[in-house]
């Protein structure tokens, strides 16, 4: 049995995961907000997944991790919410309950200027709650999957920078690992295989590593 992009719960209930290492990916994005904001004092609202995801949690607390603050471990399936986090909302990585998130969070302190969104379309809603607000110069959106459209909104302007992961390298990975064993009878070996994650950025920032939206683009999936 294998596993591809999130865990099961326990680990042990199959012999291999080929998978994003979601904290890292957190971590590129916390970091590139950092460097963006310029050294001005966050002010964040985090658009989550939904609670007790360990994607969802890996990739918040990687993000607050990558950015300085204290965290949680990538083994933890619960959120850390520091004091700059002033918003947090579920969204199930859909574009309109981002958006619907987005404008409670705006209600609720209109002075948020760094947004950590879970995937790109809870990333385009916020954007669309901004825009609505007339906010959305003013605010630095990031975000995690790097997926053609979320690479292409990249390039738009609407998310500053997203963590890019392969899902098709999971996949391909996984059938080679079947194929293997229908051959050969050979198991996978057990554990973790990381596919990789790669930090997409519309702006290279000093001390950051990040490659560009072309790039981006040659490696997405999805339209």
């Amino acid at each position: 049995m294998i596993a591809l992009d999130s865990p099961t719960d326990p680990a042990s209930a199959v012999d291999a995961l080929f998978a994003t290492n979601n904290y890292t990916a957190g971590v590129l994005i916390g970091e590139y907000a950092k460097a963006a904001l310029g050294g001005k004092k966050p002010v964040i609202a985090t658009l989550d997944l939904f609670p007790g995801h360990p994607v969802g949690a890996q990739r918040h607390n990687g993000f607050l991790q990558g950015f300085g603050f204290t965290s949680l471990p990538a083994e933890s399936n619960e959120l850390a919410m520091p004091a700059e986090v002033v918003c947090s909302a579920d969204t199930y990585g859909d574009t309109a309950k981002g958006q619907t998130a987005m404008e409670n969070c705006l209600q609720k302190n209109p002075n948020i200027n760094l947004v950590y969104t879970i995937n790109e379309p809870a990333a385009a809603g916020a954007y669309n709650a901004l825009k609505s607000a007339g906010k959305q110069n003013g605010v630095t959106i990031v975000s995690v999957d790097g997926g053609c459209e979320g690479v292409r909104n990249v390039g738009a302007g609407v998310i500053a920078a997203t963590s890019q992961q392969y899902p098709l390298r999971m996949a391909a990975l996984g059938v080679a690992a079947g194929v293997e064993y229908a051959k050969t009878g050979n198991k996978v070996k057990k554990g973790y295989t990381d596919t990789g994650v790669t930090l997409i950025a519309a702006k290279s920032l000093s001390g950051v590593n990040s490659e560009n939206v072309k790039t981006g683009l040659e490696l997405c999936w999805g339209k």
